[in-house]
């Protein structure tokens, strides 16, 4: 089974990073989840980072739709040991999330969700 790091993220889907960031780059980002800000990560460039505290289950907001991207659907960066997931549209917490805490996600379980969701195809043969 392939270990999900970034870099593995960026072959399964095809993509160079520099390709990947035009591609999540193409939507306009609006502004929407006021208990969300954006800082400079440890991870990579600029994460989101909470406000508040978050309980495990808790919506933290919405990442956008076809017309544009929230700060969480274009700034929240991947990790392995990712603190929410993607669930129709929205990010949840997984765990309890304090103040002042990057907002992390596995980018290969937001693939797995979208194609259960019908939102995108894998090529047959794919595995993740």
């Amino acid at each position: 089974m392939m270990e999900y790091t970034y870099e593995n993220f960026l072959k399964f889907i095809g993509l160079t990073e520099e390709e990947f960031i035009k591609e999540i780059n193409k939507l306009p980002v609006v502004f929407v989840n006021k208990d969300i800000i954006l800082k400079d990560s440890h991870i990579e460039g600029k994460g989101c980072f909470t406000t508040k505290a978050y309980e495990p289950e808790e919506v933290i907001g919405s990442c956008g739709n076809e017309k544009y991207k929230t700060e969480l659907g274009r700034y929240v960066n991947h990790s392995m040991h990712p603190n929410i997931y993607l669930e129709k549209g929205h990010f949840i917490a997984l765990t309890f999330i304090p103040p002042d805490t990057e907002l992390l996600v596995n980018y290969f379980h937001n693939l797995a969700t979208m194609y259960e969701e019908g939102l995108i195809e894998i090529k047959k043969g794919t595995s993740y």
